[in-house]
């Protein structure tokens, strides 16, 4: 295993709302130790042992007792990657470590958001267009590898990691509607899906939560079916204590209209015919998804007839990349969804955003290889889940374009600063605020393949976290 090497800077940033001591055995800095709240602290030099111990220290007043973890850093930041996930199992932080350039690296602590009821300290204000969810591409397609294959954990457990968009793909067979991808089963009957969501919907944890079901007909090599929208309508329905668990409006809701509800996104159902009020009761519906659009598209949710606005929906879905070689591309094209596009007056405009991180194509861009790319830590390619991960990274932290800052305990500056101009004048104590920095707003709805990757809980945590960041009173509907 690669040690770290010797005189590298190391700086954390705190993005929790209590103050954390931090300190790394061996460095002998002059910088303070305690890390305020939304401000970054230069620890010093790492010292020439063949691993790093870096140990945070709550301060939290309202804690009985101070919180306190040693984090051994044994390794080098993979090269491919530049960036990982710290095991800090106990306190309530999630702990990150980003390679800023050669000669720095920035140690990351966010809250510990609870993944299996996250959006249960959101308020109710918030229209779901204005949150980041994280959701699943082909969400059943637990089986076909290494062509069909696109998740490994099942579904109850993706709510559990903090899933709330599934991608429902299934097919007429028999006269019971399964999930497949392409030709291949599932192993999974419609029905049972809706039991495991409905069980989730009504469980302790997502009672405060609430799912996007997106749901289309797998007809790629099976003939479409005239019955397919009546079946689906009477599953959904079949019991009329299901009804109120269903939200079947055109518009975007707010999450307060939807907490303990299940959202139809239908990708089905054409003219609306079986379903009550028609196209106005097959819950949010695409009026247009064109196949393989490289660019992306848009579209508007239809106007309900009581005549709440449309919302513009962004949306990125290029699946059909030439070769792992475009997976630099690919996840370009998904993370440039995420940002607000400004309107006439220089805001971001309302718009909602989805973009898909999957692609394949057979045989030199299998779902794996383009989520979780291929090769060594030192040597091979990077997938998309861990590029995007990098990008959130960066942007979470104010370091748009990818510049390290590091500032010596003198006060000397290389780069340009978190929030700060170049060459700012900064105390002997090298703590820089970043509290006047503009926070990025990330919102979306992102569906991921293989979300176990990186790192075991891959990139949900951060997308996650995007939903406190960028906030401000009034905006996006937040503190109403």
């Amino acid at each position: 295993m690669a040690p770290i090497p010797t005189g590298i800077t190391f700086s954390t940033l705190n993005l929790t709302q209590s103050p954390i001591a931090a300190s790394i055995d061996g460095i002998a800095s002059s910088a303070k130790s305690v890390c305020q709240s939304q401000t970054c602290t230069v620890l010093g030099q790492s010292p020439a042992v063949p691993f790093v111990k870096l140990t945070l220290t709550s301060y939290d007043k309202n804690m009985e007792t101070d919180v306190s973890v040693t984090i051994t850093m044994l390794r080098r930041i993979p090269k491919k990657r530049k960036w990982e996930m710290l095991n800090c199992s106990g306190p309530p932080w999630r702990v990150y470590r980003l390679k800023m350039n050669k000669n720095h690296q920035r140690i990351l602590v966010f809250p510990e958001r609870p993944l299996a009821s996250w959006m249960s300290d959101l308020p109710d204000s918030l229209p779901l267009s204005n949150l980041c969810l994280p959701g699943t591409h082909e969400t059943m397609a637990l089986y076909g590898w290494p062509f069909s294959q696109c998740q490994d954990v099942t579904l109850t457990e993706q709510f559990n990691r903090g899933v709330r968009m599934v991608d429902i793909r299934i097919v007429l067979v028999k006269g019971e509607l399964r999930a497949y991808h392409g030709a291949t089963p599932e192993r999974a009957t419609f029905t049972s899906i809706l039991s495991d969501v409905c069980a989730y919907i009504q469980s302790p944890q997502g009672r405060r939560e609430t799912i996007i079901l997106s749901i289309m007909e797998e007809d790629s090599f099976v003939p479409s079916s005239p019955l397919f929208s009546k079946l689906v309508h009477d599953a959904i329905l079949s019991e009329p204590s299901n009804r109120s668990l269903w939200y079947l409006e055109p518009c975007i809701p707010t999450l307060g209209q939807v907490r303990g509800k299940i959202i139809l996104f239908s990708r089905f159902g054409k003219n609306g015919e079986h379903w009550e009020h028609g196209l106005n009761g097959l819950g949010i519906h695409p009026t247009t998804w064109p196949d393989n659009a490289r660019d992306g598209f848009e579209w508007e949710t239809p106007r309900p007839r009581w005549g709440t606005p449309c919302t513009r929906v962004r949306t990125q879905d290029w699946y059909g990349i030439p070769s792992f070689l475009s997976i630099p591309e690919k996840a370009e094209a998904a993370v440039k969804m995420l940002d607000p596009v400004e309107d006439e007056t220089g805001r971001g405009r309302a718009d909602l955003a989805i973009t898909y991180l999957s692609a394949a194509r057979i045989p030199f861009a299998l779902p794996s290889t383009v989520a979780c790319g291929f090769g060594w830590s030192y040597m091979g390619v990077e997938g998309v889940n861990s590029r995007v991960g990098r990008w959130l990274l960066r942007r979470l932290v104010g370091d748009e374009d990818g510049v390290g800052a590091v500032t010596s305990a003198a006060g000397s500056s290389e780069t340009t600063l978190i929030g700060m101009e170049k060459d700012p004048k900064v105390a002997g104590d090298s703590i820089l605020d970043t509290r006047e920095a503009p926070q990025p707003r990330l919102r979306g709805w992102v569906l991921i393949d293989f979300i176990r990757d990186p790192y075991d809980l891959g990139i949900i945590p951060l997308l996650v976290e995007c939903n406190w960041r960028g906030r401000v009173d009034g905006e996006e509907g937040w503190g109403g």
